[in-house]
């Protein structure tokens, strides 16, 4: 049985992670959140790492709010890599900078001209990614991701948990413009994941792990309202102006070693997100 530690075990990926492989017989979870170690704590790290000594680390922690925690935990992480079989960060799309986006990226597309502050999200993203370029650690592994979707995600703020919420709280459904967005199925991040640790030696250290389609916002509303049995003329568009602004990735790199990257229908995606909303206490789902 191999050893999987997840750090950041209480967020939205966090959650899904633990609960999609303690559910395989093949793995041991370990769930860790700031609670139980300080992730920027090279020492602290090191010792709870050798205490579990698992095969795989899987990293989803992130402060958006503090850019030099960021960087610690990814320095912390280079030092016990030597103690396991391979590192895994949740890396992210806005790596590419949005500025600079555009359809189907590749991993090569990455800036290499300077890049000022952004928001500390994405210049910490964008940092650990470099440092990692010129690592001479070879078992660490950036997967970025776009528009990842599902249970315990943030509703306060993603446009499709936003919206189902809105709608179990007899709000009017709503978006901002009609932009594009390279949406992923949690269930199909997990299943493209768990092949991903399987394999023996990936080829690159960097991976777009997405599908390489891009929604329109207006068809993920479509599809929202088709779900909550509610008339698409009843959505709010707040700025109508039209955009060719397009969030993807191109996953020909990792799919050449896993295999094509599974795409759950979107209908059926919302489908099983809105009755996982629905079966949540309605108290704890007060929008701001």
């Amino acid at each position: 049985m191999k050893k999987i530690v997840v750090l950041g075990a209480k967020g939205f990926l966090g959650k899904n992670l633990c609960q999609f492989f303690d559910n395989q017989e093949k793995y041991q979870v370990s769930p860790l959140s700031r609670v139980d170690v300080d992730f920027t704590d090279i020492e602290a790290l090191t010792k709870k790492i050798k205490d579990i000594s698992p095969n795989y680390i899987i990293h989803s922690a992130v402060s958006l709010d503090n850019f030099e925690n960021n960087i610690r935990m990814f320095y912390a992480l280079e030092k016990v890599a030597s103690l396991v079989e391979k590192i895994i960060l949740i890396g992210s799309g806005a790596e590419y900078i949005s500025a600079r986006y555009k359809p189907l990226m590749k991993e090569n597309y990455f800036p290499n001209e300077p890049v000022y502050p952004v928001d500390i999200y994405t210049l910490s993203k964008y940092t650990i990614s470099k440092l990692l370029s010129i690592s001479n650690t070879k078992n660490i592994f950036n997967l970025r991701v776009f528009g990842i979707y599902g249970p315990y995600e943030d509703f306060q703020r993603r446009l499709i948990s936003n919206n189902l919420v809105r709608n179990l709280n007899n709000l009017p459904l709503q978006y901002n413009r009609n932009v594009a967005f390279d949406y992923l199925y949690i269930d199909d991040f997990l299943s493209a994941l768990d092949r991903f640790i399987s394999l023996e030696k990936p080829k690159h250290n960097t991976y777009n792990l997405c599908v390489g389609k891009a929604y329109k916002f207006k068809e993920i509303m479509e599809t929202i309202a088709e779900v909550v049995e509610i008339d698409f003329s009843d959505i709010i568009l707040n700025d109508p102006t039209p955009s060719n602004y397009e969030y993807s990735g191109d996953p020909t790199l990792i799919e050449n070693e896993i295999g094509k990257i599974e795409q759950t229908k979107l209908v059926d995606a919302i489908t099983n997100l809105y009755s996982w909303y629905k079966n949540q206490n309605l108290n704890s789902l007060k929008l701001n």
